[in-house]
């Protein structure tokens, strides 16, 4: 088809812009429809119309700013006069213009006359932009909290290496050592594979831990009795129920087992009330406590560990020993 006039009107309409024409020398203006529909309006409902129209609906900050970029345009510092600015709709709301234009004409003595150029919404652009930056800030405030919350379980390794090395030095402290490091650690794993950073699915992550410990502690099978609820738990509050899920859980199957038994460890937790307490329950099936273990002043650094997280919880916790060791645990996440 032949190029004519009429084609770049389609043009222009099929690409939803609004166009303006501005004589510099007298403020002489032409808006299209498509220009004040942008805005909100109708161009009968804006006329007479003349640059004071433009100016009167952009806002203050964005109008000097404008004005500059205008000054280098006409300077012919820049090709193309280009500037991102507001404007205010019909509605008393601010939308963001993307404002182009160029000179195409000038006076004898060399200054600037015509002047013609597209108005393009892109409130919607800029809305996008806006919530990306949020959720890069979000992101990193969570980055930042979770190396904040990744130092102090370090701290925490730290101490628990230091209690170890003062009171003993057998492979099997080591080996406790080590767990406690590994429950630690898969915290962090799980964080990476969800996309909530704030919470743990405590149900989810001693499933976990639990496999671990008996996959890699013990020689023979344990089965495991999980009756823990779908509760979502702070990580600051994850890392020390793990760990005392795992001080209770190591030491049932090392010390209440032989080699041959059919261990069978069942643990529950729920949230009774709406008090923000839950209450864990961990037992196993193995020889009870032996009697002349102190539970309320222990000597053995495990016990010392979990009584320790239990108070760094705001809980209670209480030992029955007969006829298997059962404990039972209130804690405030």
């Amino acid at each position: 088809m032949k190029f004519d006039h009429s084609n770049l009107q389609f043009i222009i309409e099929g690409s939803n812009l609004g166009t303006w024409e501005w004589n510099v020398q007298t403020g002489e203006t032409v808006f299209n429809a498509r220009w004040a529909e942008i805005i909100g309006y109708s161009l009968e409902e804006l006329s007479p119309v003349s640059i004071e129209t433009w100016k009167n609906f952009t806002h203050p900050e964005d109008l000097e700013k404008s004005g500059a970029e205008l000054q280098r345009h006409f300077a012919g510092e820049t090709e193309f006069y280009e500037m991102e600015l507001r404007m205010r709709h019909k509605d008393s709301r601010w939308i963001w213009i993307l404002d182009r234009g160029k000179i195409f004409t000038r006076t004898d003595n060399g200054e600037p006359e015509w002047i013609y150029g597209s108005h393009q919404d892109i409130t919607r652009q800029k809305e996008a932009e806006r919530n990306l930056k949020r959720i890069l800030e979000e992101k990193e405030l969570l980055m930042r909290e979770m190396n904040h919350r990744i130092k102090n379980n370090l701290l925490l390794v730290s101490s628990l290496i230091s209690l170890e090395s003062m009171q003993s030095n057998r492979n099997a402290d080591l080996d406790n050592l080590k767990s406690r490091i590994d429950a630690i650690g898969l915290i962090h794993e799980t964080l990476l594979e969800d996309k909530d950073l704030k919470t743990v699915n405590i149900r989810i992550y001693i499933e976990n831990l639990l496999k671990n410990i008996f996959e890699h502690v013990v020689q023979y099978a344990v089965t495991v009795n999980n009756e823990i609820q779908e509760i979502e738990v702070s990580t600051e509050k994850a890392v020390p129920i793990g760990l005392i899920v795992n001080e209770i859980a190591t030491n049932a199957v090392k010390h209440g087992h032989q080699e041959g038994d059919h261990a069978v460890f069942s643990i529950k937790m729920d949230r009774p009330d709406t008090t923000g307490m839950v209450e864990l329950q961990i037992s196993d099936n193995g020889d009870p406590v032996p009697d002349d273990l102190d539970f309320d002043h222990p000597r053995s650094t495990g016990m010392q560990l979990i009584k320790s997280l239990v108070m760094q919880l705001d809980g209670t916790i209480e030992l029955f020993r007969a006829p298997h060791a059962e404990y039972r645990i209130c804690l405030a996440v």
